[in-house]
């Protein structure tokens, strides 16, 4: 009797102990030194910040953050300043630092905590955890009694009231041939096609065209083909120049004496190259495309021969140097041109005969020349190195009284000095090289632009009372070109990428002009005032409407080499481009003074210097369509219509 007592003891002792571990497990679960809680109503992990799902930032101006379980504020803990979180870096803390929005502080991270982040990331258990002690199966393994002892009933077994009903539907319908069976359907059976395959005829595939085959060899690609086949020194010196898509042959028929002496063929690798992008872009299907619309998309252009008169041919050179010819003006009359050199060669010639009426010659070379806008005033500006002298040349008269009391000295950035006796009228000394110097439209200003220099670029000169002034103090960028507004108290300068609109009166800047090219080589006004031309090293010739956008109105590409100038004619719908391949195109530029049309663009000729000198400058004829083009071989070349 006292051992099965003691038994009993026993096994209830066991009883309690599991009962007691099971209760431990379920409650707590121990990972390592960490104990997480499994019960979600402790008040000990419960945020002290009771502000719930109000944004954080809604405290951001307030000294609280919100308010604890009994309704009290709770002050903003004190911040890390930026001195601090540098120490924080340096000392490696930093990446132990996590931000609580809520409480507004920062919580850092323990070594066990991290670890713990580290196993969780890589689907691992946390360190310590044994998944051996949390199996466990309360109920045990079998199950000795049923949950019921109710047995089943019988008309668990049977069929529902609804399912009755229905049999007996589907039984009356198919007495009175309502009811069929649906048919089962078939997957779908394809055939299998060689979509290559031209033997047979398919429906599928009727419409596959074949792939282009290569051209067979000709006579021409024989290694010993007959005289007639083989080219003359001047169709050679001819197919060097024409366009390798103009070539009739893209290769030069050559006689061999026997076939182990024909060497290998160059472009083999390239020709094979191009044969399988053929291939593989050759359309395979034939397809039912739109209509040619081409006719119907482009614009309605008029035809260069109802657009004439415009240059056509090479008339005679009207001027000839030893040197480059750098710049090219001509007289307001037409009668008279001007041209120079880069070795400072200063030459009048006269138009239509090309004899030369007025030479003379500087110490350094000449940048830029321009004739007075004023008939009557027989006078030209020429800059070469830091100095712009007004010549009076021998062949015509000039109405300026050079008194020494009308030119007073000025007192700004340049030197005015008189000479009455000699050709030049007056020289005016600068503290820069001069690159170009331009003409208001009533003669009686001249604007300097100064060769690199960053503050007072450019520089006006007032004849009639011989005083100097810089209008503009600082520009952004280096300047290339300027130019006066025709009939406005209005300045263009142009910077390598942009043209600045400037107002004189106002002094203010009106409008910057944005071209998108890397660097502008020179501009020009058009004379209504409302078109600005302007030509780049891009290869590239714009055309903008001041008045309506500062984006190019259209941007002609017409050149392959960089652009030299462009320039509108005084008086004709005309204006022309040069680049450095000697090339010269010429454009009908139509202006409509209602506002409604755009601009008319046709490009109408194309023309080249001899032997395909390279361009330098250009100038209109101020009352015929004629232009003279300055070429590097030292001519001064006109073309007329």
């Amino acid at each position: 009797m006292q051992t099965t007592v003691q038994g009993n003891e026993q096994k209830a002792a066991e009883q309690e102990k599991e009962l007691q571990k099971i209760e431990q497990s379920t409650s707590n679960t121990e990972f390592g030194n960490n104990i997480i809680s499994v019960e979600s109503d402790s008040d000990d992990d419960a945020p002290t910040n009771t502000v719930g799902a109000v944004p954080t930032e809604w405290y951001q101006d307030y000294e609280h953050i919100g308010y604890d379980i009994s309704g009290k504020p709770i002050q903003r803990p004190p911040q890390r300043d930026d001195i601090q979180k540098f120490l924080d870096i340096q000392s490696g803390k930093a990446f132990r630092l996590v931000r609580d929005e809520v409480e507004q502080k920062d919580v850092e991270l323990s070594r066990d905590d991290i670890d713990f982040l580290k196993r969780a990331q890589k689907g691992q258990y946390p360190k310590g955890f044994k998944e051996s002690e949390y199996n466990f199966d309360l109920l045990g393994d079998k199950m000795v009694t049923s949950l019921s002892r109710a047995p089943l009933s019988k008309r668990s077994f049977e069929k529902g009231r609804s399912e009755y009903h229905e049999t007996k539907r589907i039984m009356k319908a198919m007495k009175d041939g309502r009811f069929f069976l649906p048919e089962p359907t078939r997957p779908p059976q394809y055939d299998e096609i060689l979509i290559w395959d031209d033997t047979k005829p398919n429906p599928r595939t009727r419409k596959i065209l074949p792939a282009p085959k290569p051209p067979l060899p000709d006579t021409h690609e024989s290694y010993n083909p007959p005289d007639e086949y083989l080219p003359t020194p001047e169709e050679l010196e001819k197919w060097k120049y024409l366009d390798p898509d103009k070539r009739p042959l893209n290769f030069i028929p050559r006689r061999y004496t026997s076939l182990l002496d024909v060497p290998m063929y160059l472009p083999f690798i390239e020709e094979r190259y191009q044969r399988c992008l053929d291939l593989y872009l050759c359309t395979r299907v034939k397809r039912r495309v739109l209509p040619n619309l081409v006719e119907e998309l482009m614009p309605d252009l008029p035809k260069p021969s109802q657009l004439r008169p415009f240059p056509l041919r090479l008339a005679h050179p009207i001027a000839k140097h030893e040197a480059l010819v750098r710049t090219v003006s001509f007289h307001s009359s037409g009668k008279y041109v001007a041209t120079a050199d880069n070795e400072g060669t200063f030459m009048v010639s006269c138009v239509r005969s090309g004899r030369q009426l007025f030479v003379t010659s500087f110490d350094e070379a000449i940048a830029h020349i321009e004739w007075n806008p004023l008939g009557d005033l027989f006078m030209i500006g020429v800059a070469h190195g830091k100095t712009v002298s007004l010549i009076k040349p021998t062949v015509g008269y000039s109405s300026l009284e050079t008194n020494p009391e009308l030119f007073k000295g000025a007192k700004l950035n340049s030197t005015w000095s008189i000479d009455d006796e000699d050709d030049i009228v007056v020289e005016i000394t600068h503290r820069a090289p001069v690159k170009q110097i331009r003409w208001h439209y009533k003669g009686d200003y001249l604007a300097v632009l100064l060769h690199k220099v960053n503050k007072n670029p450019v520089v006006f000169h007032h004849l009639s009372s011989g005083r100097s002034q810089n209008p503009f103090d600082k520009i952004p960028g280096m300047l290339e070109a300027i130019a006066f507004h025709p009939s406005r108290p209005e300045f263009f300068v142009a910077n390598r990428q942009h043209v600045y609109h400037f107002d004189l009166e106002q002094q203010r800047v009106i409008r910057k002009l944005k071209t998108g090219c890397t660097w502008i080589s020179d501009i020009n006004v058009h004379p209504s005032g409302a078109q600005l031309l302007v030509s780049t090293f891009d290869k590239q010739v714009q055309w903008f409407e001041i008045d309506i956008q500062v984006l190019p109105y259209k941007s002609l590409r017409q050149h392959k080499k960089p652009v030299r100038g462009a320039q509108f004619h005084p008086q004709y719908p005309l204006f022309s481009s040069c680049d450095d391949s000697g090339i010269i195109q010429v454009f009908h530029g139509k202006v409509f003074n209602d506002g409604i049309k755009n601009s008319l663009i046709v490009p109408v000729k194309v023309l080249k210097t001899p032997e395909n000198s390279p361009c330098t400058c250009l100038s209109w004829h101020p009352i015929q369509p004629w232009v003279a083009v300055g070429a590097a071989d030292g001519c001064c070349y006109l073309f007329t219509h």
